[in-house]
């Protein structure tokens, strides 16, 4: 899988080459503690960033004590940092949430914080939204309205309609989604 996010990584840096002769650009932060930026701050606020190989080792055991997270989102999150990230599926926007420090990854990954979440909000949710996304893991978003979640459970990439309460399936693995992934609509 490793290998199918660096091939995608390198054609939407390409892509962005292409189209603007500059890296990707994101809105300057400077309370985010990266490396990942490249260059100075342009005039409308913006720094071009590349990508890099996560080399900090992820202790995924303090977080999976109950040995349940996949062995592929422990390797999606291992594997590259990235500012931003987007593509399209089948014509459809596909955005991933920032990797860029191990802190990031500890937040996403926790599951018993995440079901301590969704038990404190539960009143407010609906139960089958709360019972669809227990073991769902946010990795980011999807046709700009529905969140993108990793299915602990299954391994499925999943879109999740919270207005129909339904999963969507979008991609049986990551592999498959970044082999398929483009990072222009064409």
């Amino acid at each position: 899988m490793k290998k199918a996010i660096l091939e995608y990584l390198k054609k939407y840096f390409s892509y962005w080459q292409d189209k603007t002769g500059n890296l990707p650009r994101v809105p300057f932060d400077k309370e985010l503690n990266t490396r990942l930026y490249v260059g100075n701050v342009d005039e409308s606020g913006y720094i071009q960033w590349t990508y890099q190989e996560n080399r900090n080792k992820i202790d995924f055991e303090n977080l999976d004590k109950e040995g349940k997270l996949r062995k592929e989102i422990k390797e999606y999150f291992g594997s590259y940092q990235f500012l931003e990230l987007a593509g399209f599926l089948d014509g459809k926007l596909v955005c991933f949430e920032a990797i860029n420090d191990v802190e990031d990854v500890i937040k996403k990954v926790d599951l018993e914080k995440w079901k301590k979440y969704l038990k404190e909000v539960e009143k407010s949710v609906d139960i089958r939204d709360w019972k669809a996304l227990e073991n769902c893991i946010e990795i980011g978003s999807y046709e700009g309205i529905l969140e993108l979640y990793f299915d602990n459970d299954t391994g499925n990439i999943v879109a999740y309609d919270f207005d129909w309460h339904k999963k969507i399936v979008i991609a049986n693995t990551f592999q498959e989604l970044f082999e398929k992934l483009t990072p222009n609509k064409k």
